[in-house]
């Protein structure tokens, strides 16, 4: 057969071919239906199969790969249209009260604020500080307790607040407390609200003169002591003598501290200075710091210090047969008559005053140590 003159129906053949291809929908349908048009015109004209053209294959393959790249991108640009149209989610700082937000203020959100940077309103317990308007905020921490912040957030007595709360505190000056500072006839005020002192005070029971000997008469002191919430009431001890042991032998000497009744009021600078000079206008409240009429006060103790009497004791403060006596002191006079008063505090009749039977009540003195 003469080839050449079959080539030009071939050329002819193939253009229709690639036009088709080009102008369908579907890149790969175009191209499959094409390969089986072809295959039919084959068959119909009789005619047999040509080589296939390699320039040809290369430019079917690469228009349906483009025209595959075309659809996918169309898609994907379909789809990023959709997705761009969907509405972004609210953020916490953008000035529009989005779901699940209380509050946005934007740039001014923040802590101790009405609007938290959460976008949550401020409300007590939520354990953040709204400035000006709570004091304190320990959420679900907030309680009545002493020192502590309240269920509406403001501060509870505390130390340091100027005021006493009895019986948790001595004192409280505020911010002059641990500074050494006090008013006249007074001792400062510590960090935690203690007298920075020793405390004494007259019991606000009356006792015979069985105490149990010195130790009995401690224990009474530390009982009332305890009761009244004296801090260090296991150191009272009792300003009482036996036959041979007295305060100066009983009593803490160093470092020396300042005595002070619970009100605060100074009645010595040591105890060097109570035995020297006595008490001032005398031991003359209780435990608790209420105020007490003048009281005999069981001591046998000597204007010295030491005991008053080796024998008049009450049998070492362990009798009240009768017959039997003791030495007791006068708590506090008035100032007028003015002689009395003088000669009250002359005498030192704080500590030795008078005998008093054993079976007869009186009061007792209590000292810190």
């Amino acid at each position: 057969m003469y080839l050449q003159a079959r080539r030009p129906p071939r050329f002819v053949f193939t253009i229709p071919l690639f036009v088709a291809c080009t102008a369908t929908q579907s890149p790969v349908m175009g191209a499959t239906e094409s390969t089986a048009n072809a295959t039919s015109a084959t068959e119909t004209d009789g005619s047999i199969d040509l080589p296939t053209d390699p320039t040809l294959s290369s430019l079917t393959t690469s228009t349906s790969s483009t025209s595959s790249t075309s659809s996918t991108s169309s898609a994907t640009a379909t789809t990023t249209a959709t997705a761009g149209s969907t509405s972004m989610a609210g953020i916490c700082g953008d000035f529009v009260v989005d779901p699940g937000e209380d509050c946005d203020l934007g740039t001014d959100n923040r802590d101790d604020g009405p609007c938290t940077l959460d976008c949550k309103g401020a409300v007590c317990g939520d354990g953040k500080i709204w400035a000006d308007v709570e004091a304190c905020d320990l959420a679900g921490d907030n309680s009545e307790d002493y020192a502590g912040c309240s269920p509406l957030c403001q501060l509870n007595p505390r130390c340091g607040d100027a005021i006493v709360d009895v019986p948790l505190e001595q004192c409280d000056a505020g911010p002059a407390n641990g500074s050494a500072e006090s008013g006249e006839n007074s001792v400062p005020c510590t960090t935690g609200c203690r007298w920075d002192a020793r405390l004494a005070f007259l019991t606000s029971a009356l006792y015979d003169a069985d105490l149990g000997g010195l130790d009995g008469a401690d224990q009474k002191c530390r009982t009332l002591g305890k009761a009244a919430g004296v801090l260090r009431w296991e150191t009272l001890r009792a300003w009482i003598s036996s036959g041979e042991v007295g305060p100066l032998d009983r009593f803490v000497l160093v470092p020396a501290k300042p005595y002070v009744l619970p009100t605060g009021e100074r009645i010595a600078d040591s105890l060097g200075d109570l035995v020297l000079d006595g008490p001032g206008d005398g031991i003359r409240v209780d435990e608790a710091g209420k105020p007490l009429p003048p009281s005999r006060v069981w001591t046998n103790t000597s204007v010295v210090g030491g005991p008053y009497s080796p024998v008049e004791h009450c049998s070492d403060w362990d009798s009240t047969m009768p017959g039997l006596g003791a030495r007791v002191g006068f708590s506090h006079l008035p100032h007028q008559p003015e002689d009395q008063w003088k000669t009250w505090q002359e005498d030192k009749q704080w500590t030795s005053f008078m005998g008093w039977q054993c079976v007869e009540l009186a009061r007792l003195y209590c000292f810190e140590q």
